[in-house]
């Protein structure tokens, strides 16, 4: 039985600075990053909680400029916090407290009963931490009638939400069917009956470990293991390469070269585009360490067993995968690979070899 931990319209935390010496990263290793770096993430205990709310309104997705607004309200017209999206920036919870008396009727209704699944992203990685991370309540999503969302993408938009056939499986391992799925988009819906999760993962920012609780269903889904390492056939240190993906433009442009260094040090090149969902997941579960270039790729992580070494070629702050790391209890290096900023990077790098070498001696000392 699901145990609700906090008051309806009450936020679970709210964001701000966040320094490293305020909470340690526990396992998560530096190195090659500046002295005086902060990561501005931690890992803590929120309080979660689940509720429903009989006849709600959803507020339509509105863009102005980088501001992008949409909520859900309870049938008094009061937010529910918990269905704004949770990031460290207000751009997109800024909705107004209480629904504007001259709102619009609503256009649409849903009868049954609906899950509110949080803001969907076209990225695997965003997939991965922010949509999936809603289902963290052990519930029969079956027994919904409607699976709620809203796009995290801004105009222009396909016409339906188009999700890619890995996500589906994804869901689907839980019980999530997609077609199901409703996109509140540019008109009003009110509710017969919609529950709402408190978001476990703040991007950039916050996450309750319990946001992995779904990976580990998933995990053990597919594995029929209950955190237990299986005996096969697949390697047991494997690169996560993102050499071969055709959207390259946050590439490491000598990627062919680390993947020649690792196979140098025994690891097996993985490219997870290639392999069906389940076989990325079990790949990810087995391995005892996973490298890789920042990315949504190395997010796989999220499915490795507590202990799991990883190796994190960096060419910028990956608060994200600092979370993911210490929350999922992985004995994590991270060496800042470039001499480029460490703030937000759009553009394909370049990593310097020697300190890529020098993490995997670091790596190969410890796991002596």
């Amino acid at each position: 039985m699901l145990k609700s931990m906090s008051q309806p319209g009450d936020r679970a935390w709210e964001p701000g600075v966040i320094r490293s010496g305020d909470r340690p990263l526990g396992t998560v290793r530096l190195v090659g990053f500046p002295s005086d770096f902060e990561t501005g993430v931690r890992v803590d205990e929120l309080p979660l909680g689940c509720h429903s709310y009989r006849d709600a309104v959803a507020r339509p997705m509105r863009y102005e400029g980088d501001a992008r607004f949409g909520a859900i309200y309870d049938r008094h017209g009061r937010l529910v916090v918990d269905s704004e999206r949770p990031t460290h920036t207000r751009d997109w919870t800024s909705n107004p407290r209480w629904l504007p008396r001259n709102k619009p009727s609503p256009v649409a209704r849903l009868g049954g009963r609906s899950f509110f699944c949080g803001h969907y992203f076209p990225v695997f990685g965003h997939f991965l931490v922010e949509t999936l991370s809603r289902f963290w309540p052990d519930l029969d999503y079956g027994s919904f009638d409607h699976l709620v969302c809203y796009r995290g993408a801004a105009p222009p938009r396909q016409p339906e939400l188009r999700i890619r056939r890995s996500e589906r499986e994804l869901l689907a391992a839980i019980g999530v069917s997609v077609e199901k799925i409703f996109v509140i988009d540019e008109q009003p819906v009110v509710f017969d009956e919609i529950t709402v999760s408190s978001p476990p993962f703040w991007e950039k920012a916050i996450a309750d470990r319990r946001f992995l609780d779904v990976h580990e269903r998933i995990a053990n889904r597919f594995t029929g293991k209950r955190g237990q390492k299986l005996p096969s056939h697949l390697a047991t240190r494997v690169y996560l390469s993102r050499s071969q993906l055709a959207d390259r433009k946050r590439a490491a442009l000598n990627e062919v070269a680390i993947e020649q260094m690792m196979q140098a040090r025994g690891f097996a090149i993985v490219y997870p585009e290639r392999l069906p969902i389940k076989r990325q997941v079990i790949t990810a579960r087995d391995a005892e360490v996973i490298a890789g270039c920042d990315g949504s790729a190395l997010h796989l992580a999220s499915f490795a067993r507590p202990g799991t070494k990883l190796l994190a070629i960096d060419g910028r702050a990956v608060p994200n995968q600092f979370i993911i790391d210490q929350a999922r209890g992985l004995e994590a290096i991270h060496v800042l690979a470039t001499s480029s900023v460490l703030g937000n990077r759009s553009k394909a790098w370049t990593a310097d070899l020697a300190q890529v070498s020098a993490a995997l001696d670091l790596l190969d000392s410890d796991t002596v």
